[in-house]
């Protein structure tokens, strides 16, 4: 690996040995938090970005930083919606997608909320104050802390349906975390698919692209694909998580979802030698679902060649508004 690592690794190893065109770019930093990339080689790379910052705001430093970015003074709530309202005019044109994975730290239910609900806990920012300096931080170091999960949550539930709405607005799909999490000690009952149910109900206009199949969800996401035109099941690393469990899924959903709507691959990692590795094995994976298919006669075998191609392709395509050149 250490000597392969020269310029054209990329290009080499994403279109020459995987056979992928352009990956989608979900940059994060060194602590796993996510960064914005948006001057990327567009031949190889076509970037999501989150809006966590607007979404998860707890604090008065939080709020600085937001207002020192954008060069827009933040004081009330609607400041705060009309910051996120310039950012996201900001980047529109340059992503294919906007990212959700807070169900690493809360529930991926978004509740209907009031503005004056939310007004009211955005003012709790202003109530707490930072921490004093303790001796064994760093010189200089402050502490800010904020409002509990508890009394954040209406702020964070109405700032997450303005960022729906925003991208029903401009057109562009959103993706997000559901299922298994990485690392440990992660509560899985966080990102139960079905508790996006109320966002994909009100915001029909919005592709919903549902990650890693929802697993250990499967069965609760092909409810939701089948029964909500707006809902793509993405298998993006569930291949890598269970084999097994990737293959048991993909033939129950061949058969309960229009195909059209799954999309059979995504690499979901951050070195570029595994994703080809994830590539290979969704192909095995596929390649196994699609013969058992044609060995037990519910699919004819030219039937079963337009599946893959839309499975590792096509679907994708539409669901990010691409063309085959574009």
């Amino acid at each position: 690996m250490k000597e392969a690592n020269r310029p054209g690794l990329y290009r080499w190893i994403l279109n020459q040995k995987a056979g992928i065109d352009r990956c989608i770019l979900d940059p994060i930093d060194e602590l796993g938090r996510p960064v914005r990339m948006l001057e990327v080689d567009r031949s190889l790379f076509l970037p999501v970005i989150h809006f966590n910052d607007f979404v998860m705001v707890n604090n008065i430093f939080d709020l600085r930083t937001l207002s020192h970015r954008l060069r827009f003074r933040i004081h009330c709530l609607s400041d705060l919606v009309k910051a996120l309202e310039i950012d996201f005019k900001q980047v529109a044109t340059s992503i294919v997608g906007v990212k959700i994975a807070l169900a690493y730290y809360r529930s991926i239910k978004f509740e209907k909320t009031t503005q004056s609900d939310a007004e009211r806990s955005f003012n709790e920012i202003f109530t707490l104050q930072p921490l004093d300096w303790k001796p064994n931080l760093l010189p200089g170091t402050v502490l800010a802390y904020g409002p509990s999960m508890k009394e954040a949550k209406p702020l964070q539930d109405f700032m997450m349906h303005r960022v729906i709405q925003l991208a029903g607005e401009y057109g562009l799909p959103v993706q997000i975390h559901t299922g298994l999490q990485e690392g440990f000690g992660n509560v899985i009952s966080n990102s139960n698919p079905l508790d996006l149910t109320n966002l994909i109900e009100e915001y029909s206009d919005v592709r919903f692209d549902i990650f890693h199949g929802g697993y250990p969800y499967t069965g609760e996401l092909a409810t939701l694909a089948k029964n909500f035109q707006n809902v793509y099941i993405d298998m993006c690393w569930l291949h890598a998580i269970s084999p097994y469990r990737a293959r048991c899924a993909l033939s129950e959903w061949i058969e309960t979802v229009p195909i059209n709507k799954i999309i059979g691959f995504g690499g979901d990692y951050s070195f570029v030698e595994d994703t080809y590795g994830r590539s290979v094995l969704a192909r095995q994976n596929i390649a196994k679902v699609l013969s058992e298919k044609v060995d037990e006669g519910s699919i004819a075998m030219e039937d079963a060649k337009i599946v893959g191609r839309r499975l590792l392709r096509d679907n994708a395509l539409k669901l990010l508004g691409l063309s085959e050149t574009g």
